[in-house]
């Protein structure tokens, strides 16, 4: 069993590894338009990744996945704009806020579902452009907050030469769409995985194997944060 395991695990690492040089190397090729498009594709994807776990193998309807992502952004950019931290303290800092905002909202969805658990994530993803405006000096209104991210690296300059805003965008972005597919490929596969598809199949008989029905749906959300 463990030998399979390993196996999966090098399958989804060679997956990964294909899709990072796939886009990097079309990240190469195209203009800066394009590789700002590109970009924001792979931003988004992190974001599909989630709501594939959430909804898609957990079966918990959430509208409201763009306030998870926002609280996470905002986490980041309030780091180094106000707070003083440097890009990898607030990109921790974005995580660990975004994973506290998703057990708040796995406790809240652990006891609804159907349309009551839509319903209530629907109202936590309008809320967030209201606070946004409410408090429009610190969060930056509907403009929202702009963050530069600093330049590229020297190494990668002396390797490919000039590299343009949209391609550092691009270059930056990727390394974090591949280590997320990498981990829901193999969340995918793993005991959690089997145990989420428990639950969207039957909660009844989810719990009666043993699973804690609610102790997972607290945890999707953590994790699809």
């Amino acid at each position: 069993m463990c030998d399979v395991f390993k196996s999966i695990q090098t399958g989804n690492l060679i997956k990964s590894f294909l899709f990072f040089w796939v886009i990097f190397y079309l990240g190469t090729i195209f203009d800066p338009y394009n590789q700002g498009q590109l970009s924001v594709v792979l931003m988004l994807f992190i974001g599909i990744l989630s709501i594939t776990f959430l909804t898609g193998l957990a079966g918990q309807i959430s509208l409201g996945q763009g306030a998870l992502m926002a609280v996470g952004g905002y986490a980041c950019a309030l780091g180094v704009l106000n707070f003083g931290l440097n890009y990898w303290q607030s990109i921790v800092l974005a995580v660990l806020s975004s994973l506290i905002a998703g057990w708040i909202l796995g406790i809240t969805a652990a006891r609804l579902s159907g349309p009551y658990l839509a319903g209530t994530t629907l109202v936590i993803a309008l809320a967030i452009p209201s606070l946004a405006n409410r408090y429009e000096s610190v969060l930056g209104g509907d403009v929202g907050l702009s963050v530069d991210f600093g330049n590229p690296p020297q190494w990668l300059i002396d390797a490919m030469g000039e590299i343009g805003f949209e391609q550092w965008q691009l270059f930056a972005t990727l390394p974090f769409a591949s280590i997320a597919l990498y981990i829901a490929l193999n969340l995918v596969k793993s005991r959690t995985g089997r145990s989420w598809r428990a639950v969207r199949d039957h909660e009844i008989a989810a719990s009666l194997t043993g699973i804690n029905v609610q102790r997972m749906k607290i945890f999707t959300f953590v994790v699809a944060s």
